[in-house]
């Protein structure tokens, strides 16, 4: 219990009387009462009442005496829902009531909740308190008018009038607000407003959230919001509504979605092939990258704006890359080239080429730009992932060309070239009926029974089946011959150590002496070397020699009938590329020196060779000149063979 200590009061009754009168003038000033909702019930609204009675306690103690007063106030509020005038107040019903103490410095605080809505009679006491006893006549009292309660802004007037004295008092009572503090989330979820007394706190709630921003805290705005002033202090006591907004920065890991297409090999669409998740910061660009994808090429694409709920997709589409595939007839008709997709494939042309005396085999893809040509035909289910070129395959139509036999006596007498060293005045060449090949011997027909001993055809000096066998001597030349003759069926035309059979010859470096004694059965329907009146009397087109004799098998004019050191580029051609002779038979001026079975004259054990080669100019190439070689030599890049049989 809180007292007033009094020292100067004054005494108008005796002091041991049962109640101690005290005669005071009061002097209320500044009694305020602040009513505001009550933050627990909608339905209530409390009464906060301060009032200051220190002048009345000065006026009031008597400087002789030691006597403490102390002074009770009570509040009370009556139900006036059916109040008629003249009823008595404290008949009514009591809503609300309260009692306080005033302390030593005459200072009371009391709280009164009252409902809202009501209609309420508010009546105030002063009583005296003397040895713990309260008098039962109050010194002060006094009621309100009618008031209907509202949440905020009543304000009430209370006259007190002093019970032993005239003098009436006037009491203010003015209610205290409740303040309304929104928090606006700016997009986050809803946060509830909070009701708030006044110069009390308001409490701080649970952070909001927001897809893609991070909360950094509440802010004050001048403008609504527009910008943020300053970081909310929740010690703030609240004197008036306010309105606090949230701060948000933009989450820097905010998901989104970059999405790979590639266009289809059917159709010009596009297909979802790789799907990458990144992250980045909310409302920046995307960082999106092409990726480089072996085939295809990205188109432009643009960055996007990153979304706070991560629904961004950046699209990248990538175009196959156009391939062309070509089609090298090698000198035949021209075929069409086609434009392939990535990973597509190409179509068999509708026209296959045309290559006189050859048959097309198919068309076959090359390491070397056509050098050398794959074993394998081409798959056309391949799917193209570059540039391609496509190469013509033929096979070399092999025809026997027959040449009637003839006696041709002394020198040749037609017009034209007539210079020979076998058709001479003064002999007589018997020449037999035969058959001879109308090209030499190829890399395809002679790797089909034989294989190269000390070095094998390279694309430096031309590679390929219609190419001509070169690095052979004519020891190579025999095991052919007879291997392909006993293949077919045909009676072998050479023997060495008493054996047609190549097996059983030996080794031909071992055995050379064996080799050398080689013994050629011309009468059988083998294959062998022709002998050189053979081979002259063909290059000149035989017909008994009678016809116009050209300087070259077939021509006066170099260029037309063969390849040699002015055109040849170093390096063997295809058979049957130049013009052929009047027989038909296909470079036996130039390409590749020719063996025949004859023995070169005065040098032994070594054999003629025919037709100039590559590396010769072109008097080596004509139809006259011979040369020789041992039949045993390692053989070089200018040697190869034609084959004949005799006819039956």
């Amino acid at each position: 219990m809180l007292y007033d200590d009094v020292g100067v009061f004054m005494k108008s009754y005796l002091i041991n009387s049962k109640y101690f009168i005290l005669m005071i003038f009061l002097l209320f000033m500044g009694i305020i009462f602040f009513i505001e909702s009550c933050s627990n019930s909608s339905s209530l609204t409390s009464i906060n009442i301060n009032l200051d009675l220190s002048k009345i306690l000065k006026t009031s103690r008597n400087p002789t005496s030691l006597e403490t007063n102390e002074y009770i106030l009570k509040i009370y509020a009556y139900d006036a829902s059916n109040y008629k005038k003249n009823d008595v107040i404290e008949n009514l019903p009591v809503l609300s009531q309260s009692q306080s103490n005033v302390n030593v410095n005459g200072i009371v605080k009391s709280t009164l909740d009252v409902p809202i809505g009501y209609n309420v009679i508010f009546m105030a006491k002063i009583f005296l308190f003397v040895d713990n006893f309260i008098d039962d006549k109050p010194l002060y009292s006094g009621s309100s008018e009618i008031l209907k309660i509202k949440p905020m802004g009543n304000k009430i007037h209370l006259n007190l009038i002093k019970t032993h004295t005239d003098i009436d008092i006037d009491i203010n009572i003015e209610e205290t607000q409740y303040f309304t503090v929104t928090f606006d989330s700016k997009g986050g979820n809803d946060i509830e407003k909070q009701s708030v007394k006044y110069g009390t706190n308001v409490t701080e709630p649970s952070s909001p959230t927001k897809q893609g921003y991070v909360f950094s805290g509440w802010y004050t705005s001048k403008d609504d919001g527009k910008t943020l002033d300053i970081l909310f202090n929740f010690d703030t006591l609240i004197t008036n509504d306010i309105t606090l907004y949230a701060l948000w920065i933009e989450n820097e890991n905010t998901s989104y979605t970059v999405e790979h297409y590639q266009q289809n090999i059917l159709d010009n669409n596009y297909s979802i092939f790789e799907t990458e998740n990144k992250t980045g910061i909310t409302g920046e660009q995307t960082l999106a990258e092409a990726k480089k994808y072996v085939g295809f090429t990205e188109k432009t694409f643009e960055q996007l704006i990153i979304s706070p709920d991560e629904s961004t997709v950046v699209k990248i589409y990538y175009d196959r890359n156009m391939y062309t595939v070509s089609f090298d007839s090698m000198g035949s008709n021209s075929i069409e080239s086609q434009t392939v997709k990535y990973e597509g494939c190409v179509k068999i042309p509708n026209t296959s080429p045309n290559r006189e005396e050859y048959e097309f085999l198919g068309w076959y893809a090359s390491d070397d730009d056509g050098k050398t040509i794959s074993e394998i035909s081409f798959n056309f289910n391949t799917p193209i992932v570059e540039n391609l070129v496509l190469y013509a395959k033929y096979k070399v139509i092999e025809k026997f060309i027959f040449v009637e036999g003839t006696t041709i006596k002394d020198n040749i007498t037609a017009t034209g070239f007539f210079d020979s060293d076998i058709f001479v005045s003064g002999t007589e060449v018997i020449i037999p009926s035969f058959y001879i090949s109308d090209h030499e011997v190829t890399q395809g027909e002679y790797k089909t029974y034989c294989s190269y001993k000390n070095s094998s055809p390279t694309s430096s000096y031309g590679l390929g089946d219609n190419y001509p066998a070169y690095y052979v001597n004519m020891f190579d030349a025999f095991v052919y011959c007879n291997k392909r003759s006993i293949a077919e069926g045909r009676m072998p035309c050479y023997t060495i150590k008493n054996s047609t059979d190549p097996e059983k010859w030996g080794d031909p470096v071992e055995n050379e002496t064996d080799w050398l004694n080689v013994v050629c059965d011309f009468t059988v329907n083998g294959y062998r070397l022709p002998t050189e009146e053979e081979w002259e009397y063909a290059a000149r087109g035989g017909n008994n020699l009678s016809s116009y004799q050209y300087k070259y098998s077939g021509s006066d004019t170099i260029d037309e009938v063969a390849f040699y050191s002015s055109n040849s580029k170093n390096t063997t051609h295809e058979v049957k590329l130049k013009k052929p002779n009047e027989l038909g038979i296909y470079d036996m001026s130039g390409n590749l020196y020719e063996f025949c079975f004859s023995i070169y004259p005065d040098i032994p054990n070594n054999y003629c060779i025919r037709g100039g080669s590559i590396t010769n100019n072109e008097s080596y190439c004509t139809v006259k000149s011979n040369n020789f070689t041992a039949p045993n030599g390692t053989g070089t890049r200018n040697y190869g063979f034609r084959i004949v049989y005799t006819a039956e």
